[in-house]
């Protein structure tokens, strides 16, 4: 599943990078670096992520849980913090 969420991911954000894990509950989380996160919200961009998702997994997207999403700029600023 992680594969086809990554591919699925890859071809709607093109130029992210994905880092994807499996949780004990067997449900895939992780996060979502793209600079065309820039200028929106979190809450917007959760929505657009899951609709992506939603739309090729159909209700297999019950099997991810939340992926984090966040620009090249934001993720930097976390690391180096």
């Amino acid at each position: 599943m992680g594969q086809q969420v990554t591919q699925i991911l890859e071809q709607a954000f093109q130029g992210m990078n994905v880092e994807l894990f499996e949780m004990s509950s067997g449900r895939l989380s992780g996060t979502i670096i793209w600079d065309g996160f820039d200028g929106q919200e979190q809450g917007d961009r959760q929505h657009l992520v899951r609709e992506v998702l939603k739309e090729a997994l159909g209700a297999q997207v019950q099997e991810v849980s939340i992926l984090l999403a966040y620009t090249p700029h934001e993720m930097s600023a976390m690391q180096a913090a």
